[in-house]
Order: C-alpha cells, then structure tokens, then sequence
C-alpha cells in the first residue's frame, strides 16, 4: 500500500518496485504487445521521479544552513548541503531528458502492430494471434517540437 506521508518508506517501495520490473522484463514471453504498456508506465515513472528528484534538491537547498559537516562545521555542511541539491538539480534534467526520449519510443511503439500472443508449436515454430490494433501516433512534427523545447529548455544540453 502506498505511504504518502513516508518518504524515505515511499523510496524503498519504488526501489523494490524497480527491481521487480528489472526481473520482470527480462522476458515477455508470448505477450510481445504488452511491451507498450511498459514503455508508458516508465515514461509516467520518469515523470514522477524527476519532480521528486527536484523536491529532494529544494529540501537540500532550503535547509542547507541547518546543515553541519563531519566536521561540525556549518560552512561544510552547508556547501555538501548545495552540491548535492545542484547534483539533485542535473539528475532531474537529465530525466527530463531520458522522458523526451521515453515520448518519442512510446509513440514509435504505440504505432506497432504486435501479435497479442506468440504461441510455441511442438516443433519449436511460432504461430502468431491476431494483431493488436495500433494506436495512433503523434505526428514526428509534433514529437519533434515537444522534444526540442525540453532540450532546449535552460540546463539541458544536447
């Protein structure tokens, strides 16, 4: 069950869940087309942590004067305290940039026409189901514009 309230709880269910799909995707056996709903679900994961990604950076930024090194010192902690939220910062860009990626692959994907199941035959030979019913893609126009305004946007570079 979800814990909205518990982030670092939160975490390491998301990190479980990480795993799980890891396993999970190594085969997809004769359910090729789910391969879709996949793709979908990691662009909608991408979303989501990269505005975690720079809540977790604001936190770091906005308490880096309650922070102490090692050392007791505040000068230490505070300067950990803002690389980490500027480390925070890029990690977040660079989703951003994987998700303008993960868009174009869902499109690209959506657009396939997958047997909605491979069945083996007893001679090793496969027979396919009848085809799934692509959905309709974005115009590359479009894709295109969507992709480079997020690139383009300030931090990101190409």
């Amino acid at each position: 069950m979800p814990d909205y309230d518990n982030p670092v709880r939160s975490a390491q269910e998301a990190a479980e869940a990480a795993r799980a799909l890891a396993h999970a995707t190594q085969r997809f056996g004769a359910k090729v087309a789910d391969s879709y709903d996949v793709v979908t679900e990691l662009l909608s994961t991408a979303r989501r942590l990269e505005q975690v990604l720079d809540q977790v950076a604001s936190v770091h930024r906005d308490a880096c004067d309650k922070a102490r090194g090692e050392d007791d010192s505040r000068a230490t902690g505070r300067g950990h305290a803002l690389a980490a939220a500027a480390e925070l910062r890029q990690a977040a860009r660079l989703l951003g940039q994987a998700e303008a990626c993960l868009d174009v692959a869902a499109q690209h994907s959506g657009a396939i026409r997958w047997p909605e199941s491979i069945e083996p035959t007893q001679d090793g030979a496969s027979i396919t189901a009848p085809l799934r019913v692509p959905r309709e893609p974005v115009p590359l126009e479009e894709t295109f514009r969507r992709t480079s305004c997020r690139l383009d946007a300030p931090g990101h570079s190409l």
